[in-house]
């Protein structure tokens, strides 16, 4: 097995710009989609994470594909901005995530 065999790739969409400004379009409408939950966690476990949005995404067993679209529908930017105190996400499901990849993938492209 070579090393690039070994290496945790992103999926191949998510090296496309045009991929995020769909995600982008969509905030509102996953923002307000039904099927959107917000995910409580303890105060501890928030300061922990202050400064790395995506460590307190791994530590509550989120899937790396959808760290940027979690990370945008809660506002922010990147992940270095997460204060430490918000101890509530909103966190759309996987399948209105999918859905909007979908969305990507089957674009026209002129």
């Amino acid at each position: 097995m070579s090393l690039l065999d070994r290496l945790n790739l992103p999926d191949q969409v998510a090296v496309d710009r045009d991929y995020y400004e769909v995600l982008e379009s969509h905030l509102e409408y996953m923002k307000k989609h039904a099927s959107t939950r917000r995910r409580d966690f303890g105060l501890d476990e928030a300061a922990k994470y202050k400064g790395d949005f995506y460590g307190l995404l791994y530590s509550l067993g989120v899937d790396k594909k959808y760290y940027y679209p979690i990370m945008r529908v809660n506002g922010l930017s990147n992940s270095g901005e997460y204060d430490g105190l918000m101890n509530s996400i909103m966190h759309p499901s996987e399948e209105v995530l999918n859905d909007i990849t979908t969305i990507y993938l089957s674009r026209e492209i002129s």
